[in-house]
């Protein structure tokens, strides 16, 4: 039976960290990203097939944020727009950190699912 994490959080956390020590604290093995809303002052991403990541550092605003945790640890992408409606994003990282909120809605899907992520040998990821 799914059950769900729901949470804020605050200025200056780190949106994927907190996210990931939250479904470690619960012992989840699986789950999905419900919905996030909020606003990063600090936006760290990888971008499509590319090997080194883009730090945005402007007034954002969490226009999506999809994904799933495994016992190998988190799979989010996300998307931010700015201050002029321009939308952007990419596989979240470490680093972006919090301006005013994000309130968070995890789904655990223990008992139901099980995820691990290993390297695909086609793609590399």
């Amino acid at each position: 039976m799914s059950t769900f994490l729901a949470f804020r959080l605050l200025p200056d956390e780190d949106l994927l960290e907190q996210m990931n020590e939250k479904v470690k604290e619960s012992k989840i093995q699986a789950a999905a990203l419900v919905t996030c809303v909020g606003s990063l002052y600090k936006c760290n991403v990888r971008l499509a097939e590319a090997k080194e990541t883009a730090l945005w550092e402007e007034e954002l605003e969490i226009v999506s944020l999809v994904g799933t945790f495994s016992q190998n640890g988190p799979h989010i992408h996300i998307s931010v727009s700015d201050t002029k409606g321009n939308v952007k994003g990419g596989h979240l990282l470490a680093g972006s950190l919090i301006r005013t909120t994000a309130e968070v809605v995890i789904c655990s899907l223990d008992g139901e699912y099980s995820f691990k992520r290993s390297p695909d040998e086609n793609t590399g990821w």
